[in-house]
């Protein structure tokens, strides 16, 4: 069997690694994936775990993944894929039993997630499980977008001298499941063979007898005699036989029969029907002309928001290990009207400053991950407005807890 039709092969142009990835590696994947979908209504939980595979050396390194191992854990900081505690020793033991030992070429690779979020991009966790555990640079990361009613979408992030493209995948594929079972189903089923005809006969079968009538639920009830109900009329009253006129009336007979007989008259002309009618149509338009005068009625003014601080920055700072990952509110009236911004970064008797550009202080999902070498950090944030004047926030890490 050739490459192509055990494996999925990524690879791009002028990239330095290429992955091949196994089908049975995929459909275990979507297996977990549609798991997670159904963990909670909407858009589900994010799942993931180890890549395993070897890595054949050439002019472009070649990852082979074979496996997937699933790691649980906890969803601590909710339905998203990112690790508590108690989940990094759980992922540091299987990663242990994973290494490459000698003569075992198969090994953990890189990791693979579910994603929920918008866009399709590595989050802080995963940058920081890339730092931590993967450094070699045939290690790969595989990011998921799960659908439950057509094909997922996959890429896969790789490290290109020495950074990593997180924003997005150099190239996104279709993820379809190669289970045994669509491929028997492609199959075309076999057409059925005609029956043969049974045998012509032109004698009755012994003992049947000639005339035999056929049962109720063949023959079906008789017909019933076609009746024309009235409701709304009343029975009409006897009519009495009038004797035939005397020698001498004026009145013809038939004239003086039609007399005698009384017309039907319609049911709802008495008021014994028509006062229960009029009580009713009252309480019908009373009950709608109440729920009207509800519906009009104004909806009780919203209390307007309280006016955002236009000094304010939010700078917020997440703490992975030794690493941390400094943001801030892109929506913040200073970030709309400022030019630029100069981050100051004090770590020690150490200092550093990082020009940053309009475009890039406003850009959604950027972040700056420091990686601290004491523990008396000092994050400085100052905007420059276009009136030349300058808006700073400052944030400070002493090790056992933040403040501002």
């Amino acid at each position: 069997m050739d490459e192509a039709s055990e494996y999925y092969v990524w690879e791009v142009p002028g990239k330095p690694v290429r992955v091949c990835l196994s089908h049975q590696a995929i459909d275990h994947i979507l297996t977990q994936a549609v798991h997670g979908l159904s963990l909670l209504p909407r858009h589900g939980a994010e799942v993931g775990g180890l890549l395993l595979g070897t890595v054949e050396a050439g002019e472009i390194p070649t990852t082979r993944i074979e496996e997937v191992v699933p790691v649980p854990i906890e969803y601590a900081f909710g339905p998203f894929y990112a690790f508590s505690e108690s989940d990094k020793s759980v992922f540091r033991e299987l990663l242990r039993q994973w290494q490459p030992p000698l003569g075992a070429p198969v090994h953990a690779v890189g990791f693979y997630r579910t994603g929920t979020r918008e866009p399709m991009a590595l989050s802080q966790h995963d940058l920081w499980l890339f730092a931590h555990y993967f450094r070699d640079p045939s290690d790969v990361a595989l990011l998921i977008r799960p659908r439950a009613m057509r094909s997922s979408t996959a890429g896969f992030f790789i490290r290109e001298q020495g950074q990593i493209h997180a924003e997005s995948s150099y190239q996104e594929f279709p993820m379809k499941s190669h289970a045994p079972a669509a491929h028997a189903a492609s199959q075309p089923a076999p057409e059925p063979q005609p029956e043969p005809p049974p045998a012509a006969s032109d004698e009755a079968p012994a003992g049947a007898p000639e005339d035999v009538p056929l049962p109720a639920f063949l023959s079906g009830p008789p017909p019933r005699e076609k009746r024309e109900w009235r409701w709304w009329k009343r029975a009409t009253k006897e009519t009495y036989a009038v004797p035939a006129a005397e020698e001498g009336s004026t009145v013809p007979p038939a004239v003086a029969e039609e007399e005698s007989a009384r017309p039907a008259q319609p049911l709802w002309v008495s008021w014994w029907t028509l006062i229960p009618i009029l009580v009713c149509v009252y309480l019908v338009v009373g009950i709608l002309g109440f729920a009207v005068a509800r519906g009009l009625r104004p909806a009780p003014g919203r209390q307007a928001a309280p006016p955002r601080d236009p000094y304010a920055l939010s700078l917020l700072v997440v703490e992975y290990g030794d690493n941390l990952c400094l943001t801030w509110d892109r929506n913040a009236p200073a970030i709309a009207h400022a030019e630029r911004a100069v981050l100051s970064i004090i770590d020690g008797n150490q200092s550093q400053s990082l020009d940053i550009e309009q475009t890039v202080l406003r850009r959604q999902g950027f972040s700056v991950t420091y990686h601290r070498v004491t523990d008396r950090v000092t994050f400085r944030l100052e905007v420059y407005l276009k009136n030349r004047r300058s808006i700073s926030e400052t944030w400070e890490f002493g090790g056992s807890g933040a403040a501002r």
